[in-house]
């Protein structure tokens, strides 16, 4: 692990936004030597040259880019922990809440209404996208929490799972497919997929392979409210959660094709940092349920 102290983030950092040693030795109360020394020991601890020194103004290395982005994230993590500490509540201050597009747009509104209703005082800051960018942000600490399909736990991420939910193979009813669909009987349509790694992907290819048939050439989309709206407009074939098309198959604007072998569910989780107040955790572990009991 390396070697490094919040002050010698700080000093780094304002040097970087005030753009000379002076200028950040005056903003933070030091004497210029002090914010030298503390640079002197983030370089040698992180074993490269930071900056370029022109004169008494100094411009980034490419080591020290790439640690400005972790440093920024760390002392702004500290802050908003001495934030909750201070204010001796978890429930004070900003959410980081993630939710994958399928969550968003079938149980998140009773996730959030349950939320405003119990704890109208905490600020969320919300992120909607796939699951695997979801799982990246965690991982590096930029989400607090994220509803999201397929979750793995890690070194910093906990998972707490809510339930499952079954993909449906859909088309326009105007593909020429029977009701009932093998993975042979797809063989020249168009699959319309999200990419690779996710989870839906991983469950569909297995599908494929299971029967023994080579992998088609998927036509890939990371959205699947765009990849609906393609399929009801004779695009190709989809593989998406039943929850989410449900109502365009109610109202005929979708045609279901059931799988001759099964097709793995996905499942819904609620994935979160190590560090999160177990509180905030059980309330959204809670309410996730709820909401997936209710679809």
């Amino acid at each position: 692990m390396l070697d490094i102290t919040p002050r010698q983030l700080e000093a780094f950092v304002w040097i970087v936004r005030l753009g000379t040693f002076r200028a950040a030795a005056e903003r933070l109360g030091l004497s210029q030597p002090a914010i030298s020394l503390r640079i002197r020991q983030l370089e040698t601890a992180a074993g490269t040259a930071l900056f370029h020194r022109r004169g008494t103004a100094v411009g980034l290395t490419a080591d020290g880019t790439l640690l400005l982005h972790y440093a920024e994230r760390e002392l702004a993590l500290l802050e908003e922990l001495g934030q909750r500490l201070r204010a001796g509540d978890p429930w004070q201050g900003t959410l980081r809440l993630g939710s994958s597009d399928l969550f968003a747009m079938t149980c998140l509104p009773r996730v959030l209404e349950r939320l405003e209703r119990s704890h109208p005082e905490v600020n969320v800051r919300l992120t909607a996208s796939s699951s695997v960018a979801l799982a990246r942000m965690l991982d590096r600490g930029e989400l607090d929490l994220a509803f999201m399909s397929n979750a793995e736990p890690s070194e910093h991420v906990r998972v707490e799972e809510l339930g499952n939910t079954a993909l449906t193979i859909v088309s326009n009813g105007n593909r020429g497919l029977p009701e009932r669909i093998a993975p042979e009987d797809l063989a020249g349509q168009r699959i319309l997929i999200n990419p690779p790694p996710s989870a839906i992907h991983g469950i569909v290819a297995r599908w494929f392979g299971e029967a023994d048939i080579p992998l088609p050439n998927f036509s890939t989309c990371n959205s699947l409210p765009v990849t609906s709206g393609l399929v009801a407009a004779g695009g190709g074939i989809g593989f998406l959660p039943h929850w989410l098309v449900r109502a365009d198959l109610e109202a005929g604007i979708l045609t279901a094709h059931r799988p001759r072998t099964p097709l793995r569910d996905l499942r819904l989780s609620l994935a979160h940092s190590r560090t999160t107040p177990q509180v905030i955790v059980d309330f959204l572990r809670s309410a996730g349920r709820r909401a997936l009991r209710d679809q």
